[in-house]
């Protein structure tokens, strides 16, 4: 493959191995003093001068697979996608154009490339940064006074270029890489003989590793194998924490990231595209592409843009998530609907207090002062959640532990951990660790305040951390937000009837709408016990049948316990299951005349498969009972709901009142005021 630029007498030439066959993403860049050819991403030929300006080309005709003489042959293969841009691409521009391209072909987003450098190109004058993919984390040390290597998430809006995170980087001709800190030359990032950690300040025999390039859609990735310990580098904790080689998480994708790629942006990019393709994956997985076209074709555009910035990337994120997220059957992590939830884009904890905050060894703490972090979002999608808040404190004194709080419409509250506790329950810890350690604490998996099941039913919510004595210090990174499910949604049908079941929530009963246990007594299907008024638990693990005006109607969660009826012949299943756990079995349905009740659905009752769920009725005993009892039958008498003044009189078994009874069997004064039926006593 060959370049010729020529103007008269000059001419300059690219030269590079011939193309194998196949399409192949082409991109030539001519800049101030430099051009460069790629093939797919790659710089396969470029010189450090340009002897032909493109001021000096000025042809009157421009083709496309031929050259402007007849002696040039014409191409002979395809072009697709030709773009002339008005400066020269950089090369993670151009890697990103081709996974755009890519995507485009395949209907598909390209995952965001981590701006990581290929080893061979690293020199030892570099400077690099050592980052684990897995973990979202940097290779650090510890504390000024320790040379224990940690890995940690970076402050100041991933823009940090403080010398204790830059790596040198010095290589063997055996595949062989040796690691060590700028500001501590003379030692080596390496293993200690029992593999609990890493440290940097090892001989460079037992700082070597073997390196492994690894073929990725997501870059540049790398394992580091120790020599001395046969075994790859690992993080301890899922936040980052102390580098080790057998007491890991498996985290052993490792990336070099140029100093420039920290300080210009490139980075902090990488990590807001990562969760919004995160976003657009979870669409994908749960097949609903074609619903959200619209809102995954703008949320595109954003991702792609050669002009993103963090907050275009940030905003399409939380608009994706905002329309998306109540109809995914997947955890989301919805960080992105808080302004700045880590708690990293500067200096101060903007978005969240008034109160100047200070970084210290890179981390957010606060000595010694009263503070409130506190932010309120009253767009969320209603649903459950889950929060998470990075942080530990330790008492100089004695105060109020400080606490951590999610407001709906009801409280969920969890209080901070120690600095001991966190140590006492991490044996990497190193006890005497103070504030300047504090990355390595929280990293920590202890180092957390976990809040679950926090139900969002008006689309609000508030977080807040709270110290509030001076006796104490604490150190944050602020929060991460998962939304773990919608509320259920319930199709009432136009017979005003269906039924549910979930095996592992509860539920709170809405407004309009009446639920059912069912037994079977004296060879009949009947009501055992009643709920109407809104606001009951439906407790988990009781199947229902639930009465309604047609209509769509949200299932609330709730944490609140109530004990299942012991007696209820209704069964469900959380998946598509056969039934089990009766001698016939009745599905809710419409018989031929169109008349809804319980059916077999089967011949002779036998065992069918139950939608997930769904309630069946499980009728038990070997008599043969009816293939279809009506709902309006079942469901017009109850037996066991609290009692309410009633009106005297006789009534049949479909709840209407009989002035002269004749045989039968007939319910006495047991009419309430309120509509419901209670028996009292049984005439026959």
């Amino acid at each position: 493959m060959r370049l010729t630029l020529k103007n008269g007498a000059t001419s300059q030439t690219l030269e590079a191995s011939q193309m194998p066959q196949g399409w192949h993403h082409l991109a030539l860049t001519i800049g101030s003093g430099r051009i460069a050819l790629y093939v797919d991403g790659a710089e396969v030929a470029a010189s450090e001068h340009v002897d032909v300006q493109l001021s000096d080309l000025r042809p009157v005709l421009n083709f496309v697979g031929c050259g402007q003489t007849a002696d040039i042959p014409l191409m002979n293969g395809y072009v697709d996608d030709l773009r002339i841009y008005n400066y020269a691409l950089g090369q993670d521009e151009i890697a990103q154009l081709m996974n755009q391209a890519e995507a485009e072909e395949g209907s598909a987003w390209a995952p965001p490339v981590v701006p990581g450098k290929d080893l061979a190109q690293i020199t030892t004058s570099d400077n690099v940064y050592l980052y684990n993919v897995d973990a979202d984390a940097f290779v650090t040390y510890g504390m000024s006074w320790n040379t224990q290597t940690v890995s940690q998430r970076l402050p100041k809006g991933d823009k940090s270029v403080a010398n204790r995170f830059r790596i040198g980087v010095s290589k063997s001709s055996a595949g062989k890489v040796f690691l060590s800190f700028r500001d501590k030359v003379s030692s080596y990032i390496g293993c200690l003989s029992d593999a609990a950690n890493v440290w940097s300040d090892r001989s460079k025999t037992e700082g070597t590793f073997t390196y492994r390039g690894i073929d990725s859609p997501t870059g540049k990735l790398y394992t580091l194998k120790s020599d001395s310990q046969d075994a790859l580098l690992d993080v301890t904790y899922a936040y980052g924490g102390p580098l080790t080689t057998r007491n890991g998480r498996n985290f052993v994708h490792w990336a070099f990231i140029p100093a420039k790629d920290i300080s210009n942006g490139n980075y902090a990019l990488y990590k807001e595209r990562k969760q919004l393709y995160n976003v657009y994956q979870a669409i994908v997985d749960a097949e609903k592409e074609a619903e959200f076209a619209d809102e995954l074709q703008e949320a595109y555009q954003a991702y792609v843009a050669a002009d993103a910035t963090v907050g275009t990337i940030r905003t399409a994120t939380r608009n994706l998530i905002l329309s998306a997220a109540p109809y995914v059957d997947a955890e989301l992590d919805v960080s992105a609907l808080f302004t700045n939830a880590d708690m990293l884009g500067n200096n101060t904890t903007a978005d969240w207090t008034e109160t100047t905050t200070t970084i210290k060894e890179g981390d957010i703490e606060v000595l010694h002062q009263p503070i409130t972090l506190e932010q309120t979002q009253t767009d969320l999608p209603n649903g459950v959640y889950e929060v998470v808040f990075h942080g530990f404190y330790r008492n100089d004194a004695t105060g109020k532990v400080p606490a951590v709080t999610a407001q709906t419409q009801s409280t969920v509250k969890g209080n901070m951990p120690t600095r001991d506790k966190i140590i006492e329950n991490e044996v990497l810890m190193n006890a005497d660790e103070t504030a300047a350690g504090a990355a390595q604490t929280l990293a920590s998996d202890v180092a957390q305040t976990r809040l679950t099941d926090i139900i969002v039913d008006d689309r609000q919510m508030t977080l807040s951390a709270t110290v509030t004595s001076e006796a104490q210090w604490f150190n944050f990174q602020g929060f991460d937000i998962t939304y773990k499910r919608p509320f259920v949604r319930v199709e009432v049908p136009a017979s005003g009837y269906t039924t549910f079941y979930y095996s592992d929530q509860s539920f709170l009963l809405p407004e309009g709408m009446e639920a059912y246990t069912c037994i079977q007594k004296n060879g009949q299907i009947t009501v055992n016990r009643s709920f109407t008024e809104p606001g009951t638990v439906l407790p988990a693990g009781q199947a229902l049948v639930l009465k309604a005006t047609p209509g769509v109607y949200d299932m609330m969660p709730t944490t609140k316990k109530k004990t299942v009826d012991p007696n209820n012949q209704l069964r469900g299943t959380d998946a598509d299951e056969l039934t089990h756990g009766g001698s016939y079995y009745y599905t809710l349905t419409e018989n031929e005349e169109g008349e809804t009740g319980f059916n077999w659905s089967a011949t002779d009752g036998a065992t069918f498969v139950n939608p997930a769920h769904k309630a069946y009725f499980a009728f038990k005993g070997d008599t043969s009972p009816a293939d279809f009892y009506p709902i309006g039958s079942i469901t017009s008498v109850s037996v066991s709901k609290a009692a309410a003044p009633f009106t005297d009189g006789i009534y049949d078994l479909a709840g209407q009142r009989v002035a002269t009874p004749r045989r039968g069997i007939y319910l006495i004064q047991s009419r309430s005021t309120d509509g419901s039926t209670t028996i009292r006593k049984v005439m026959k």
